[in-house]
């Protein structure tokens, strides 16, 4: 008479029940997980407050943002739209036609502020975009450091972020949205407007 073979391990239905449970759960967590990184935008279309706007940084100079982006196709001072509260000597290189961008700078080498209007390529990690409205802001950033009405336009200032945000209006309608987004260095807000 043959002895049952013994095996190492034991085969239980239970224990096979568990791991199918356990394997979809851990692959759900996985998707849960990786969500929030696949909705964010592309990194060359990523708005960081107090650090860049796309591929153009704040540690770049104009040299190099200009070697980037090309010659510059006109130059400002002041931003166009609120330039009587931009200090004096700040000089905007305009971009806006070709790649949605304005560099600001005082003296040539270094960019104090960069700012994009007029396009929806670019955008924060929280969906702040050209022409959302109002609201989306204040839910992203709540309140901001100052807010100066000039003419239809009104510019809130997040200075501890180094985001600006200039907003139009329309009194038919009576909604406020975003026209243009500005990243500088956070606490320099009043090296570039008078406020």
């Amino acid at each position: 008479m043959r002895e049952p073979v013994r095996t190492l391990h034991r085969f239980s239905f239970g224990t096979l029940w568990m791991r199918r449970p356990v394997r979809i759960l851990a692959v759900l967590l996985l998707l849960l997980v990786a969500a929030p990184a696949s909705s964010q935008p592309p990194a060359d279309t990523l708005i960081v407050p107090g650090v860049r706007i796309g591929k153009a940084t704040l540690t770049m100079t104009v040299d190099a943002l200009i070697t980037m982006l090309g010659e510059p196709k006109t130059w400002y001072e002041g931003f166009p739209g609120i330039r009587a509260r931009t200090q004096p000597g700040v000089l905007v290189f305009d971009w806006i036609g070709t790649h949605g961008l304005r560099v600001a700078t005082r003296d040539d080498r270094e960019a104090l502020a960069i700012t994009t209007c007029g396009t929806q390529k670019y955008q924060t990690a929280t969906g702040l975009k050209y022409n959302a409205p109002w609201a989306s802001l204040e839910r992203a950033y709540g309140k901001p450091t100052v807010a100066i009405v000039i003419g239809p336009h009104r510019l809130a200032i997040f200075d501890h972020l180094g985001l600006a945000v200039t907003l139009g209006f329309s009194s038919s309608s009576s909604r406020e949205w975003v026209e243009c987004i500005t990243v500088f260095r956070p606490e320099n807000a009043r090296r570039i407007w008078k406020f």
